[in-house]
């Protein structure tokens, strides 16, 4: 049998969609093994207002099972007696005797699953994880009664073709096979035929209720309009993923840019259209920035009717007017102008100040370059552009930089030392970016464990066990077999303690054990068990992290 769950409701925001996707088919796997069901599949689709789920291969009833329980001695008090009868629901009479214990064999009968699924609705509508909530209250009994991250309008319960109608418990509906169409174009209500019919009935009421099918279907969309005027879209996948999200059905238009603001850098067109509008930015053949916009809406446009795109247009308008101020006024300061500013944000209480920090970068920077690069690294925080998009930190110093003149490898720094910005990007390869990078990380490290300031458990709100393996990464992936890691760690010491900042005395210890603790998590995610075992031995020191590595990868 296959079972359809099907939760209507107002629009899921779309960053939750793909986790709620995911979480509800999980939740739903763990119910079903709860209960001793097997099945064949689990899986699920998400739109805007749809939340579905199914599973395949299902029994009509549970196996019937017969659990032996031992209970009590033979001369146990009569008290424990009673409280086991009653955990068993059974009699003396129906307990077997062997030596000095009683025995309870209690047989579980085969139940009907569709018996089952009420409990279980309401056990996935109970313990679905979301960020946020909206809660139902019963004004009568003045308490909440259920919660879910917007209002549930309806909700499908199907096996196969049948439908499983009961009360939900706390909201004022009834289970049934009912759901609706795009809430524009086809608002209809329509009645589900089952699982294998779900997906191809949403899309005849135009709702692509399959996301990896709806996500497709917008950026062809998006990449038809652009081609249309011989133009290339920038490629970006979270927008993709946010975008996929706001609509069922993905109608893509183009929009003007006001040729006052195309001077402005790619970075700052994008960002702004990409934040406040969900805009895609668009580039001529050769790369330069296009005056239009790709913008994916809901419904389509009618070709006498302007209205809804001058009106996305005029939006953007006074969006990039900002942006122009913001990058007009940040020009005409210098940056080395900024770094005074940086004395008022505290990098952390014990720790001083993001100024403090930059003056310890600057006492350990290996060479005037990099020196340089220490002096101007956070300057763009303070910046009217930052201020407004924190995501363009470094991005902005290095455009600023390039601006006022600052050598190319210095400018370039500015961005590339916050490299790696996740575990599957790239590390910075320029010199300069490298040490920046590698004594920025190393600073930040040495503080929060020389003042005892660890991950707990899987908590790690200051990303400390990243910044470990941006260290490693950055050793690892430049094949760099001259960093002295003890050297850095007593370098980074001297600079705090220059600032009257008391460290551990056990630092140096601390901090080498903690990389040598992450270096072996990377290893080991990079090779069998076995091979991790051998390449790191008992003893292993990660003085010779490159060469381990680079045994690694060739294993």
């Amino acid at each position: 049998m296959d079972l359809l769950i099907e939760i209507y409701s107002e629009e899921i925001p779309a960053r939750m969609q793909r986790a709620a996707l995911t979480n509800s088919q999980v939740l739903l796997s763990k119910l079903l093994t709860e209960q001793g069901l097997e099945f064949t599949e689990v899986g699920g689709y998400v739109a805007p207002q749809h939340l579905a789920i199914f599973a395949k291969g299902l029994p009509e009833t549970t196996k019937a099972l017969t659990e032996e329980r031992r209970g009590p001695r033979l001369s146990a008090p009569e008290a424990a007696m009673a409280g086991f009868l009653k955990s068993t629901g059974m009699t003396v009479d129906q307990l077997e005797v062997r030596g000095d214990y009683y025995y309870a064999n209690i047989v579980s009968k085969a139940r009907p699953i569709e018996k089952m699924l009420p409990d279980m609705l309401h056990s996935l509508l109970d313990q679905m994880p979301w960020p946020k909530s909206m809660r139902w209250h019963n004004h009568a009994t003045n308490d909440f009664t259920r919660s879910w991250i917007r209002p549930i309008r309806a909700i499908t319960v199907m096996l196969d073709d049948k439908t499983i109608s009961f009360p939900v418990k706390g909201l004022d509906l009834t289970t049934g096979s009912q759901t609706f169409g795009h809430r524009f174009m086809k608002p209809e209500a329509i009645q589900l035929n089952g699982l294998a019919t779900y997906v191809d009935q949403l899309r005849s009421v135009q709702v692509l209720v399959d996301f990896e099918e709806r996500r497709k279907a917008v950026w062809d969309a998006m990449t038809k309009a652009a081609l249309e005027k011989n133009l290339i879209i920038q490629e970006d996948e979270a927008l993709l993923d946010e975008v996929t999200g706001l609509v069922d059905f993905p109608y893509a238009h183009l929009g003007a840019i006001d040729a006052a603001f195309t001077h402005l850098p790619r970075e700052v067109l994008s960002t702004s259209m990409r934040v406040h509008q969900k805009y895609f930015t668009l580039c001529t053949q050769d790369g330069q920035n296009a005056p239009y916009f790709g913008v994916l809406t809901n419904v389509p446009t009618r070709p006498d009717n302007r209205l809804m795109m001058d009106g996305l247009e005029r939006v953007l308008r006074a969006r990039l007017s900002d942006a122009a101020f913001f990058y007009n006024t940040d020009r005409a300061i210098q940056l080395t102008d900024l770094v005074k500013k940086l004395d008022t944000i505290i990098f952390h209480e014990k720790l001083g100040s993001i100024g403090d920090k930059v003056r310890r970068l600057e006492a350990v920077a290996p060479d005037a370059a990099v020196k340089r690069a220490a002096h101007l690294c956070k300057s763009d925080l303070v910046t009217q552009m930052v201020g407004e998009f924190p995501e363009l930190q470094g991005i902005m110093g290095r455009i600023y930089a390039t601006l006022q003149g600052e050598p190319i490898d210095v400018s370039l720094a500015l961005e590339e030392y916050y490299q790696p910005l996740g575990p599957s990007k790239a590390t910075p390869t320029a010199p300069v970016s490298r040490a920046l990078a590698l004594i920025d990380k190393m600073d930040t490290l040495v503080g929060f464990l020389g003042s005892g300031i660890k991950p707990t458990g899987s908590k790690d709100p200051l990303a400390i066990r990243r910044t470990a393996l941006g260290i490693i990464r950055l050793i690892v992936e430049a094949d760099a077999d001259d960093v002295d890691l003890a050297g850095a760690i007593t370098n980074a010491i001297a600079a705090y303690k220059a600032q009257d900042v008391e460290l551990s005395a056990k630092t140096v210890e601390d901090v080498l054990e903690f990389i040598q603790l992450r270096f072996q998590v990377y290893i080991r995610e990079r090779c069998s068990r076995e091979i991790a075992d051998v390449i790191l031995g008992e003893n292993v020191r990660i003085s010779n992290m490159w060469a381990i590595a680079a045994a690694a990868n060739k294993a």
